[in-house]
């Protein structure tokens, strides 16, 4: 879903060309490396919601294998990519 978000955000902005865009996108906890580069690359910012963070771990075990789920699981990450 956030690369669909990303990818018309991306449409939109070669379309419709703004240097003040402040989109964002909710619920960011669950990512990869890759969606949060894209988001720094179009200053998309990340709206975490820490108070699931707990809850999303136990969806991503169940759901995802460890390694899935480990890599899934960006919420620290954000900072390092300034997209919070």
């Amino acid at each position: 879903a956030m690369n669909m978000v990303l990818d018309s955000l991306e449409e939109a902005q070669r379309l419709w060309p703004r240097s003040d865009c402040r989109h964002g996108i909710v619920h960011v906890q669950l990512s990869t490396r890759e969606i949060l580069e894209r988001m720094a690359a179009n200053d998309v910012i990340a709206y975490i919601q820490p108070v699931f963070v707990d809850y999303d771990m136990d969806i991503m075990v169940a759901e995802m294998p460890i390694l899935g789920a480990f890599t899934s699981c960006m919420f620290g990450s954000s900072r390092l990519f300034s997209v919070l």
